[in-house]
């Protein structure tokens, strides 16, 4: 893990470099649901790891616009009341070119009652599923998970959520 000037966390299999490629920003949503519990995307097959509702922001979408899709896409809500956790960013080398993405991290509550999320067929497949636990549970189940940079990810905006609510 490595910091900026601005002592913002960068989360990275690489070290930072000043050469970007290319650059890609992620609009990640934590909800809370009417009872105080947080949503989650989870695999039943593969991995079973939690994660954090996201994805990256469309060419004709600002980052609110994209939180709103994230969350009628992989949570079946729409959301309210959102607020900014943090911003994090991870470089990575592929295919000759490094990237940097810019994780942008929201919370927000439910508004309304919960739908069918829009999975793709992909996600579908591999058994993506929405489950919503309370903070403590999450952050347990996150801790015994295998550390990788999504786990990790996961883990500094949950302990950052963790000083945002009052459950």
């Amino acid at each position: 893990m490595y910091y900026d000037e601005n002592k913002q966390v960068i989360l990275s299999t690489v070290r930072p470099t000043t050469h970007i490629d290319k650059e890609r920003h992620r609009a990640s949503v934590v909800v809370i649901d009417s009872d105080g519990k947080l949503g989650f995307g989870k695999f039943t097959t593969g991995s079973q790891d939690l994660l954090i509702a996201g994805g990256g922001v469309e060419e004709d979408e600002n980052l609110i616009q994209a939180l709103h899709r994230e969350a009628r896409e992989e949570m079946g809500c729409k959301i309210k009341n959102i607020r900014e956790v943090g911003l994090l960013y991870q470089y990575s080398y592929w295919n000759n070119e490094f990237e940097k993405q810019h994780y942008h991290c929201f919370l927000a509550e439910i508004d309304g009652t919960k739908f069918e999320p829009e999975f793709t067929e992909k996600e579908i497949r591999d058994g993506l599923s929405v489950v919503w636990l309370d903070l403590d549970e999450a952050l347990t189940v996150l801790k015994k998970q295998r550390q990788n940079g999504g786990t990790q990810t996961s883990l500094l905006f949950l302990e950052k959520i963790k000083d945002m609510i009052v459950l």
